[in-house]
């Protein structure tokens, strides 16, 4: 079989001039900002082609006496691997301690020519690397931008992170003045680059120009854009396809390309089947594979930011629990596949970018956790050999529901010990200086304590009444901060007359008291509430739709709430009551399945229709999102990590039916479907898009916010004026909200820094929200994410502007179990009320009650007022 003469997941290099088409224009105006500026940034998304665009688009611009260029990766240290480039380029021996701009007046005495320094990737010095590493950096970047220097640097990076150059423009305030983002390849630039490339390989097409059009139509939808190193993948599918039917490939037919048939998810497609062979091959071998053996393998050379990075195989060996041999046989399939590349002796990394958010795409929230903790202590461990400084107290009170399973090496695990020692004894010390000042205090203190404590309980039971005739009255939000501060102050005395603890259990929230619903085998990832508060449904990980009964209002009975169960899939991610039919439920799951389920009789007998089928568990579909319209009934419309979007309708006794379809580039994480169609969505990349539907069920993109982290969640009320009031939030500690006039733009009214109980604010697991939920009432918020609570937000209105403030309570779960996790990953209200549903990590679904005469109750116990 001969080689592929198509590039697949390689850059072009400056050999491949003659075949390299599509980016002229950009090629030029990179080449004529080098004449204006010494530093030059170019991003742009995945698989845009920024390497070769600059390492055959730009290099081919120059003369060979015009540059001499230098491609530097950041491997463990950025500013190792620049001082080592420069010492292998220079013709004579650059003594140790030299400087960067040394080298580089050194290295042009010796060539004669420009220096171009292009730093690829360069996103991992600001994902892998620490604070001390990019500073040096760019220190070293600001003394090379000098006017007598004879060096030219430019950056390449993905656009998703530029963000985090922001800090550095105060050392290189030019950072931003030169900068090239390279868009989305037009269509016909896409023709010209198949029908260039083909012919270059000496390939005919069929019929021309219309079998490359029908190779684009056969790629994807061709209104979400076609990344070039998914083409080129193709174009390499298309050419072993056609080896199968011919050794010497001439030619590529229409038949081929409808035979291979359309891809929606190239890489995706490119990793399943791969994936399958390697499996194969392994076992055919000999070797007994773990349970997603080449998935773990894979997550290895992917940051928890889902880029690539280089992994070492004496590392892997360290990391993973697999036995040598199979490592070294599964290296060496994932080499030969072109999936790894062999960077220098036992280095590997991915081939490209594209294939780590795919892999990343297929991580389990554990896994992803595990490897964030792992990352934090190799981060800090790379610091603590500069400067000395361990982990802090609340890097390891993260770290340790995580420790015996970290994968480490022995100087990170004495690095790790030696902090944990340092906290203990720093608490001995403590403790130890604590009882000297008790013991030499106590007589003097204890009438002052004593004196306080009158002065404490006074005040508690005064706040305690006043709490009282708040409830009474139903003003709520001051009762629960003057209950509070009456717990609080009780809790700092030593008289046990007032026993308020029995208010706040745990601190729970003031009112609410929680039932635990057991019975899912895994992550509870959805929630849903039925329009007529009767019943809620709970999805997960196990693929069971679980149906129960919400309490009788006029009982306070809390067993027997399971009314039925059914299998619906693979791990379901989301459920939607109809709010129109209350006997109908969707649910997506993680491989792409849409279904329908009806009841057939107060749930005890359930029918599931099938919307979409199943897809493999490792594609791009991974998960589907669900929503109903509010207002336009029998419309209901999924979105999934692949980025399709899919609205259906269809009626009392109709089925429902497709009526339109897009495609968006980023995979969709958050969904909301709000009235007079206006939907929102939310991106892996941060984008938050307003749609509308118009007449025909197209969603027209009317809108767009980028936020700083991806959008997990979304929740959408309507005020009396058809205003719809937004909020989202992500991974990046924020609670964003705004607003969508009826017949207006959408506006970004605000953010709120979102609160943490049991992390400290900048704490990766504390930046996580996971689930958004409103009231029916519209004011009200509740939001959960990892930080195991579940926050409580008031909404109003204040001269026309929408106003978001804490209530100050939390619902919480427990932190410490590592087992039963108190992640939260749904939330629904019940209509009418503020009685909560919550789907968590730990395999339970919790329902918090609302019961304010328990507190009334609570506080007259105390004697506080009438």
């Amino acid at each position: 079989m001969q080689h592929s003469p198509f590039k697949f997941l390689n850059a072009y290099e400056k050999a491949d001039g003659e075949r390299f088409f599509g980016r002229e224009d950009e090629v030029e105006q990179l080449y004529q900002m080098t004449y204006q500026s010494s530093l030059m940034l170019v991003y742009g998304q995945s698989g845009s082609g920024k390497t070769s665009l600059i390492r055959c688009g730009l290099a081919n611009r120059f003369d060979a006496t015009d540059w001499f260029d230098i491609y530097i990766r950041r491997g463990d240290n950025i500013n190792r691997a620049l001082d080592q480039a420069l010492r292998n380029a220079s013709l004579d021996t650059v003594p140790a301690g030299t400087s960067p701009a040394e080298a580089v007046d050194a290295l042009y005495s010796d060539r004669l020519r420009p220096i171009y320094l292009i730093f690829d990737q360069f996103e991992e010095l600001l994902i892998l690397g620490d604070r001390q590493e990019q500073q040096t950096f760019f220190q070293n970047i600001a003394a090379l931008l000098t006017p007598a220097s004879h060096c030219k640097i430019i950056l390449v990076m993905r656009e998703e992170f530029i963000a985090r150059l922001y800090p550095w423009e105060k050392i290189i305030p030019t950072l931003f003045n030169k900068r090239l983002r390279l868009e989305t390849m037009s269509r016909d630039n896409l023709l010209r680059v198949i029908t260039g490339t083909v012919a270059a390989a000496n390939i005919s097409l069929q019929s021309g120009e219309a079998t490359a059009e029908k190779i684009l139509d056969y790629l994807s939808d061709p209104r979400s854009g076609v990344q070039l190193t998914y083409l080129q993948v193709y174009l390499d599918k298309l050419y072993r396809e056609a080896q199968k039917q011919s050794a010497t490939v001439t030619q590529f037919s229409n038949r081929l390309v409808e035979d291979t048939g359309r891809l929606d998810d190239v890489m995706a497609d490119f990793l399943e089947e791969q994936r399958g062979e390697i499996e194969a091959a392994l076992q055919a071998d000999g070797f007994e594979l773990p349970e997603e053996a080449l998935q773990i393998l894979l997550e290895q050379f992917i940051t928890p930011e889902g880029t690539k990075q280089p992994m070492a195989k004496t590392a892997l060996q360290r990391n993973l629990s697999f036995d040598t041999p199979l490592i070294d046989a599964a290296l060496g399939q994932l080499e030969a596949r072109r999936i790894l590349r062999n960077t220098e002796e036992d280095v590997f990394e991915l081939s490209h970018d594209a294939l780590a958010g795919h892999i990343a795409q297929q991580r389990s929230p554990e896994r992803l956790w595990l490897q964030e903790i792992v990352q934090l202590i190799k981060t800090r461990y790379a610091a603590y050999q500069q400067t000395g400084d361990l982990l802090t107290p609340n890097e390891l009170k993260r770290i340790t529901p995580f420790r015996e399973r970290l994968s480490l090496g022995p100087e990170e695990r004495e690095f790790l010990k030696k902090s944990y020692f340092r906290q203990f004894r720093n608490r001995l010390l403590y403790a130890a200086i604590g009882l000297i000042f008790v013991l030499g205090g106590v007589a003097l203190l204890f009438t002052q304590f004593r004196l306080k404590d009158q002065e404490k309980q006074t005040l508690a039971l005064g706040d305690a009444a006043n709490a009282k005739r708040l409830v009474e009255r139903r003003n709520f939000s001051k009762a629960e901060i003057l209950a509070l501060k009456a717990y609080q102050r009780n809790r700092e005395t030593k008289n046990d007359q007032i026993h308020l603890q029995h208010i706040f259990e745990a601190l729970d929230m003031t009112f609410w008291k929680q039932q635990r619903l057991e019975g899912h085998e895994g992550y509870v990832n959805a929630v849903s509430v039925s329009p007529d508060g009767r019943s809620f449904a709970s999805g997960g990980e196990d693929g069971m739709v679980k149906i129960w009964q919400w309490r009788q209002q006029d009982s306070d009975d809390l067993q027997d709430w399971l009314l039925n169960q059914t299998l619906a899939g693979a791990s379901i991610r989301s459920l939607a009551f109809n709010p129109h039919q209350g006997d109908v439920i969707a649910a997506g799951d993680n491989r792409g399945g849409v279904y329908l389920l009806q009841n057939r009789g107060e749930w005890r007998d359930i029918a599931v229709d099938t919307l979409v089928p199943p897809g493999n568990i490792r594609t791009a579909a991974n998960g589907q999102l669900i929503a109903f319209s509010p207002d336009m009934p029998y419309r209901l419309i999924s979105a999934g990590y692949n980025g399709v979007v899919r609205l259906w309708k269809g009626g009392e006794k109709e089925p429902y039916r497709l009526i339109a379809e897009e495609t968006f580039a980023e995979p969709l994480h958050a969904l909301a479907y709000g009235s007079r169609g206006r939907v929102v969505l939310g991106s892996q990349d941060g984008t938050v898009r307003f749609c509308r539907i118009g007449p025909d069920g197209s969603l027209e993109v009317q809108h767009s916010i980028k936020e700083a982290g991806r959008v997990n969640a979304i929740a959408l009320g309507e005020d009396e004026r058809q205003q719809l009031r937004m909020f989202w939030a992500g991974n990046w500690g924020s609670l964003v909200y705004g607003q969508w006039p009826a017949g207006a733009a959408p506006q970004r009214s605000g953010e709120i820094p979102h609160r943490h109980f049991f992390y400290e604010d900048g704490d990766s697991l504390a930046g996580y929200v996971n689930a958004l939920a409103l009231n029916s009432a519209g004011n009200l918020l509740a939001s959960g994410g990892n930080d195991h609570s579940i926050q409580l937000w008031n909404i109003h209105e204040q001269e026309g502007t929408l106003q978001l403030m804490p209530k100050g309570f939390y619902l919480l779960q427990n932190p410490q179990d590592p087992r039963k996790r108190g992640w939260i990953l749904s939330l629904g209200f019940l209509p009418g009320g503020n009685d909560l549903v919550a789907g968590s990590a730990d395999h339970t679904v919790k329902a918090w009650i609302l019961d304010p005469e328990a507190l009334v109750r609570a506080l007259e116990e105390q004697g506080g007022g009438d």
